[in-house]
């Protein structure tokens, strides 16, 4: 971080210094407030990063993965927004999200891949994926199973695909 401060400061310096050339050019406190402003956002990101702030929304989706780590066979097949950060943390294998509106093309992917737990809900920043899923469940609840809602808002979910050969 030090020597990216030393480069833009540099540029900065070089820009409004260059001769030659018609056209105003930034003035160094112009520079000065851009920089100030770009560092303050990083040092907020490092901040955030260093106390662990989580938005409401991806609290929600690691308290479900939480729940899958915990209580979800090891060989289960997990359907997650973020399947590489829920293959990760969970140690289960991963799906991700079907961007299919259609709810009988979504259980058709979803029994395809074999999915033997779903999470439902979004973590703010994504599309908003989690729509595709509650109107499948919603029109199949009898091939899913509630098994974990998240204690905080947003609600997300945790359900059990139901198979009739497992019963």
């Amino acid at each position: 971080l030090p020597l990216l401060i030393l480069f833009l400061v540099a540029g900065a310096v070089l820009i409004t210094r260059k001769e030659g050339s018609s056209g105003k050019r930034p003035g160094p406190v112009f520079i000065a407030i851009l920089i100030a402003l770009s560092l303050t956002g990083t040092a907020e990101q490092i901040a955030q990063a260093r106390t662990g702030y989580l938005s409401a929304e991806a609290k929600s989706f690691v308290e479900c993965n939480d729940w899958i780590r915990e209580n979800a066979p090891a060989a289960a097949i997990i359907l997650s927004c973020k399947p590489s950060y829920t293959k990760l943390y969970t140690g289960r294998d991963t799906v991700g999200y079907f961007l299919i509106d259609d709810p009988d093309m979504q259980r058709k992917c979803i029994v395809d891949k074999r999915v033997d737990f779903v999470i439902v809900g979004d973590i703010g920043f994504y599309l908003h994926q989690a729509q595709y899923l509650v109107k499948t469940v919603e029109k199949y609840p009898e091939k899913f199973r509630l098994r974990y809602t998240t204690r905080n808002k947003p609600e997300n979910y945790v359900y059990e695909v139901i198979y009739p050969e497992r019963q």
